[in-house]
């Protein structure tokens, strides 16, 4: 049996508010990491302005693909990486094909610093797509 889980988020900065998100339907990555940068510069909401994140509320990560073997891994990012969501030296949660991963932290939230602590990174071993939602409070 699978409990019904029901967040609301209001717009602003405080506990249970977000202030802007990173969307992206499907993304492409080939055998290979790559960072979402939070910080100033790395991403865009959906109107184009620049995401400057203080911390992390919501990640939903979704992996796209169906094939056995193409696992898609959250990790913490290679440059200023947010240690505030994965501990360790080198820590990955790993999300099997047609599966997701759904981090939710309105309270506390998770810390993220412009140009010191404020990339997540991606994994995978094969070509994987997957569906990427980050809902942040804004600088």
């Amino acid at each position: 049996m699978i409990a019904d889980y029901d967040r609301t988020f209001t717009d602003g900065t405080a506990a249970d508010n977000l202030g802007n998100a990173f969307y992206d339907a499907s993304r492409n990555l080939n055998a290979g990491a790559e960072d979402i940068d939070l910080g100033a510069g790395g991403v865009t909401d959906f109107q184009g302005a620049d995401i400057v994140a203080t911390s992390v509320g919501l990640i939903w990560a979704e992996n796209l693909d169906t094939d056995t073997g193409d696992w898609l891994k959250l990790t913490k990012g290679t440059t200023n990486p947010m240690t505030s969501i994965l501990e360790g030296t080198a820590p990955k949660l790993t999300i099997g094909p047609g599966g997701l991963c759904l981090l939710v932290n309105p309270a506390d939230k998770y810390t993220a610093a412009n140009g010191s602590a404020d990339t997540i990174g991606f994994e995978t071993a094969d070509n994987t797509n997957y569906k990427l939602f980050i809902g942040v409070d804004n600088a």
